[in-house]
Order: structure tokens, then sequence, then C-alpha cells
């Protein structure tokens, strides 16, 4: 009777120490299952920003296109496509940022983005795109001119939303956009670039800007001419070059370009090949910001009067804007004028910053001290928070299976304990049996 009863103990210890085993290892799938949702909700965090936006409905966004450059409006054109594109990238959490790098890299290159989404103008200008989720938007318009015909696209632009919508009286949000053509534009600066003297040097710094590719990929007519002032006497080109803001590449005349002087207008013109408007295209394509730089040299006249003013025109002449075969003395779509006075002395000028730009001295240029550590360590408030969030769930893994492994030793002690009592108690019964035996 003692022998089945203490069997029947064992056993219920067995089925007690059997019971909290699974009873851990279901806790412990828990824990593992937790620790994974929390990497999974960190990554999904970091990696797609824009997916996690809890929106209702997202926001209604027209882009206005019509004809003019700038801030001059026009006609509204009809057909004209553009694309929406999500900035998915960490970065763009830094609007200030963003809108700054913008300035010499408009396509964003090297910044994740999503894709495309897109839209085309109706007959009153506006292309719509309907319920955006939200997120930060980079909008481009995407080339629809074929052939030689003048055309201007707009600049690209970011748009946030719904921080830049409105809300209307049915709840919805909406945003409305009048976009800017980006507008062609030359620039000539002399050097020196106020007071010269009787038979000194003189180089024109021309710069122009681009106009976009046909639906092609072609540009088919780029033209600068130079109306020098007659006190002035042509010395040449010394170089033609095509530049991004990043990347350069000099032209080779006579296969990328040719040059025409017109000694009775005193007047040169520099004309791209059909292999220079190539290269231009290819840089173009990618690089909205993408200009022609053209260094001309001059000569004052050794002959010219003390205070006279010396002035030179720089006209450009693009895709459709003339007849290519007449465009000395004609208007271009963009001209500047520059003008320096002659001086009977020699004038002591300070010195010129190169065209690439005057870099600041290490001891002038100063920024905050958190800029610095972050620019140094690259890192990004996303990626830290992500980071804390796997930090965490293996910290409360490593706590949690801690303090279920030494639970599990306290209930193994407690169990033999038990079992070690029910064996004395048993023990002494035996002794006591046999003492009345005897």
């Amino acid at each position: 009777m003692e022998r089945k009863k203490i069997e029947t103990l064992k056993k219920k210890m067995w089925l007690e120490r059997r019971r909290r085993k699974m009873y851990n290892r279901a806790g412990s799938i828990r824990v593992i299952a937790f620790a994974f949702s929390c990497f999974l909700f960190a990554f999904l965090f970091v990696a797609f920003p824009a997916t996690l936006s809890f929106a209702d409905g997202g926001t209604d966004v027209s882009i206005h296109k019509t004809l003019g450059e700038g801030d001059t409006p026009g006609t509204p054109l009809e057909g004209i496509s553009f694309e929406a594109i999500p900035v998915l990238d960490s970065r763009a959490s830094d609007h200030d940022a963003l809108v700054a790098e913008m300035k010499t890299n408009p396509y964003l290159h090297g910044y994740q983005l999503g894709t495309p989404i897109k839209a085309v103008s109706n007959s009153q200008g506006d292309a719509l795109f309907s319920r955006l989720p939200d997120a930060t938007y980079l909008v481009r318009e995407i080339p629809s001119r074929v052939g030689d015909v003048a055309y201007t696209v707009i600049s690209p632009f970011l748009i946030e939303v719904p921080d830049m919508a409105i809300t209307r009286d049915d709840g919805n949000k909406s945003l409305r956009v009048y976009a800017k053509n980006q507008p062609l534009s030359i620039k000539i600066t002399p050097y020196p670039s106020s007071r010269v003297t009787p038979g000194e040097p003189v180089q024109w710094d021309i710069q122009a800007n681009v106009p976009a590719p046909d639906v092609n990929g072609s540009l088919h007519t780029y033209i600068v001419t130079s109306k020098l002032d007659s006190a002035l006497k042509y010395q040449g080109v010394s170089s033609v070059v095509i530049s991004d803001g990043n990347s350069s590449e000099t032209l080779t005349e006579n296969i990328d370009y040719i040059v025409v002087f017109d000694p009775n207008l005193n007047t040169v013109t520099i004309k791209l090949t059909n292999q220079g408007l190539a290269k231009l295209a290819r840089m173009r394509l990618s690089a909205p910001q993408t200009a022609v730089h053209i260094k001309l040299q001059s000569i004052v006249d050794s002959n010219v009067s003390d205070e006279q003013i010396i002035k030179n025109t720089a006209q450009l002449f693009p895709d459709g804007w003339a007849d290519t075969a007449n465009v000395v003395g004609a208007a271009g779509t963009a001209t500047d004028v520059a003008n320096i006075s002659v001086v009977s002395q020699p004038v002591v000028t300070s010195p010129q910053c190169p065209e690439e730009g005057c870099v600041c001295p290490p001891t002038g240029c100063t920024s905050s001290a958190i800029s610095v550590i972050l620019a140094k360590t690259g890192a990004y408030i996303k990626e830290i928070l992500m980071c804390a969030a796997i930090l965490v769930a293996i910290g409360a893994l490593f706590f949690i299976v801690a303090r279920r492994k030494r639970d599990n030793e306290a209930q193994r002690i407690q169990s033999d304990r038990e079992l070690q009592i029910v064996n004395e108690e048993t023990t002494e019964e035996r002794g006591d049996g046999n003492a009345k035996t005897q």
C-alpha cells in the first residue's frame, strides 16, 4: 500500500515537471516571436518609411503646366506627362538638407527612390495625382517635344504630403502646384571685372544653361554668340567645357564645336556640332543643371580713350529659337551684357576666385558640434531607432530566457527536496513496521 502511494506521488511529480517544461517551452517561443516582431518592425520602419504612413485617404495633387518661363505663365498645355517619385531614403526626413541637395543633384542620384507614379495634363493644363500616400515626392516632367522646336520643361521640385496640402470642406486633402518652367539663361563675366588699361588682355567667361533633350534624348541646335565692342580685338576661344556641377568634359574645337569670327561685326559664333550636341544631351538627360562654359580672349585697343565704357553682348540660340544660318544680329532666347571701363593707369585688382569658387580656410568654416559628429559617424535617426529596437528585443530575450532557467532550477531543487522528504518518510515508516513485527 505504501509502495503504491509512493509510486503515485512520483508519477504526479513527473507530470508536474513535464507540464512546467512544456509551459516554459511555449514561453520561450513567445519570447522569440516577440523579438522577431520587434526586429521586423524596425526593419520595415527604416526600409519602407513611406509605406508605414497611417494616412486615411491620401492627398489629391495637381500640377499646372503652361507655356512661358519662370514666373511668367502662358497658355495651358495638354498631354504633358509628369511623374511623382517617392523619396524612400532615410535622409528625406531632413527637409532642409534635401532642398540643399536638389540644387546640385535635382534628380537625387544616389538616393533610394520608389516606383514613379505618372499623370498627364488635361485641356486645362492640370495633371492630377489621385490619393497620393503620405510621403516626400520628387516631381519632374517627362520630355514630350520632338525635333528642333522651342520648348522648356519644369525644373524638378519636391512636395511633401500631407504637410503642404489643405483640407477641403469634404474632409479630403488637396495640393495644387503651379510649376515653373526652367528658364534659359546666359551670363557673361569679364576678367578683370571692372577697369582695364589700353592694350590689356581681357578674358570673357560665358556660361549658359541647356534645355531638356526631346523624346529621343537629342539636342539639335546650340549656338552662343559674343558681339565684342569696337574697342576690343578678338584673340580666340580658349576653351569650351560642359559641366553638371559635379563632373565636366572639355570639348574639342572642329570636332565638338566650331568657331566663326565675323570681323565686320566684331562678333564670334560658337556652334556645337552633332558630336558635341550628343555629348551635351547625354549629360543634360541626367542633370538639369548642366551648363556650357566658354572662355573668350580679347585685348583692349591701345587707342581707346580714358574712362571709355567697353561692352560685350552674349546671346544663346538653342533648339527652335532661330535660323541657324543667320544668328549674327538676331535676337537670342537669352541675352546678357557685361561692361568694363578703361583707365589710363594700371589698376591693382584683388585676386579673383577661380571658376569653381573660393574655398573657405579651415579656420573660417564653422559648423555645429552635433552636425560634425553626425557627419563623421554617418548616423541617422531612423537607423539609431532600428538598432535600439533590436538591442531591446535581444535584451528582453536574454532576460526572459535567464529568468526561465533560474525558475526551472529552483523548481528542480524543490522537486528533489520533496522527493527526498517522501523517501525519508517512507524509510521511517518501514522502520516502524519492522519494529512492530519484532
